[in-house]
């Protein structure tokens, strides 16, 4: 420990330790030493304390450079994209729930239009079978267009007559006995189309090895159920696929709501 000693000066002498100066270079490059490395024209000094050292044991001071962090302002264009994803969102919201509902209504008009059609099949039945029985009886043989269509049905269904063969005995066609009908009966007991082999006059006899005794009322209603069948099939896989379109909409839906909240 050194200290100094001033003449004048009758108070106490302080102390001090000696300052080891180090030299560390500067900032300024200058000439290249022997070494190969670059030596500085500056040298700057700096004192053993600033670098750590303490009583002959050095230690490390890292200097954390500090960064500046701005913090983020809201603009103008963040708070419109902002509300450009709501508006958007509740669009999407709307569109489903949209979809959604003509879906259910249109499953729930299908339920309805296919329960009423089962239960008024047989008041269908039953109409058609007035229906028919009053175009065979009055007017085969008066309408020319009629009577080309009842021809053609009972050859298409193999039928004679609306419900029975004997329908025909109380028709306009067989009662009248005129002779200006489109076709007149000469003699005839039946239509040749409710013949089985149909050949002109085979009419004339009705015996069953002749004409068919099943009326036409049943063939209409068997095609006309296997149609529905079909239709209902049909039908139902529309409503299949309905239904999972609607379950896929409110998953959708619960989705897009979890992210938002």
């Amino acid at each position: 420990m050194g200290h100094l000693l001033q003449p004048d000066d009758t108070s106490e002498i302080e102390l001090f330790e000696p300052m080891n100066l180090i030299y560390t270079g500067s900032t300024t490059t200058g000439k290249t030493s022997k070494m190969g490395r670059r030596t500085d024209e500056n040298p700057t000094i700096v004192s053993n304390t600033e670098l750590g050292f303490n009583n002959g044991q050095s230690t490390f001071r890292s200097r954390k450079t500090k960064k500046t962090i701005n913090p983020k302002h809201k603009t103008r264009d963040s708070d419109c994209c902002s509300v450009n994803f709501i508006k958007y969102s509740l669009h999407i919201f709307n569109t489903i729930f949209l979809y959604t509902f003509v879906l259910l209504i249109v499953f729930l008009l299908e339920i309805i239009v296919g329960s009423l059609a089962y239960l008024y099949e047989t008041q269908i039945e039953t109409e058609l079978q007035h229906t028919l029985n009053a175009t065979f009886m009055e007017h085969y043989g008066v309408s020319e267009q009629q009577t080309k269509a009842i021809d053609s049905m009972q050859q298409e269904f193999s039928c004679c007559g609306a419900v029975r063969f004997e329908d025909w005995r109380h028709s306009v066609w067989l009662r009248s006995r005129r002779k200006n009908l489109i076709k007149p009966t000469e003699g005839r007991l039946v239509p040749d189309s409710c013949c089985i082999t149909v050949v002109s006059n085979c009419g004339l006899r009705d015996g069953p090895s002749n004409i068919h005794y099943t009326g036409c009322i049943y063939g209409m209603m068997d095609d006309l159920k296997y149609h529905l069948i079909i239709l209902g099939a049909i039908g139902l896989g529309l409503s299949a696929i309905q239904v999972f379109g609607m379950v896929l909409s409110c998953c959708l839906y619960v989705k897009l709501k979890d992210v938002l909240d």
